[in-house]
């Protein structure tokens, strides 16, 4: 694979992630606005990003770093000791590319963590907000007679 075809294949990758995270966020967020049209599009972009690489001469590549993005998603511990062990071992067992691969499936899995990381954020300060907004009961005392 050529530099500049795997340049391309990474940027392309890049964004399928991207547009994967806003799905998510967009489907899973209480307060997101997002509509069927929108998650139409959404997918139809990732639709022809995959098209464009797993029907090519590259799809073997593009299927590889698919498998370790979705590996890091799902299996993120047993990940961090593998891309350990490729480090570790000077990257024996596999070919820079998929070393650079791994290398790139563990920043999108980083980066998709940090993104859930200040969603989650949001909705507990919205949650706050909520709650403190919310009017006190007011609480007196009872005066008792003697």
């Amino acid at each position: 694979m050529q530099r500049e075809h795997e340049e391309a294949m990474r940027a392309d990758f890049d964004r399928h992630a991207d547009l994967s995270d806003q799905m998510e966020t967009g489907v899973t967020h209480p307060d997101s606005t997002m509509t069927d049209e929108q998650i139409l599009a959404i997918d139809a972009q990732q639709q022809e990003l995959e098209q464009r690489w797993a029907g090519g001469p590259h799809a073997e590549h593009w299927q590889y770093l698919s498998d370790a993005h979705d590996d890091w998603r799902q299996a993120p511990d047993t990940m961090r000791r593998m891309h350990e062990n490729i480090a570790h071992n000077d990257g024996c067992f596999v070919t820079d590319i998929e070393s650079r691969s791994q290398d790139q499936a563990a920043g999108l899995y980083a980066r998709t963590c940090e993104r859930r990381e200040t969603v989650q954020g949001e909705i507990r300060t919205r949650r706050e907000a909520a709650k403190n907004a919310r009017p006190q009961r007011a609480r007196g005392t009872v005066e008792r007679s003697r």
